[in-house]
């Protein structure tokens, strides 16, 4: 149970601030879809080309850590 309520409040901020930037998740989308594709899971090799996952998501808790 450790961490739950830290990754559930997370999640929450992550889809409340990409609901009101549609761009920024258009973008993300992109990324995964070209990165990842549709056809398997991500992987940690998958990181490096990610960059703008990765910002996303730093952006998103220093948002929540307000």
């Amino acid at each position: 149970m450790a961490g739950m309520e830290t990754t559930t409040t997370f999640i929450r901020w992550a889809i409340v601030l990409l609901a009101n930037h549609v761009s920024v998740q258009e973008r993300l989308h992109a990324e995964i879809d070209s990165v990842i594709g549709r056809q398997r899971l991500p992987t940690l090799d998958d990181r490096s080309r990610s960059a703008n996952t990765i910002a996303v998501t730093h952006d998103v808790n220093v948002q929540w850590s307000v």
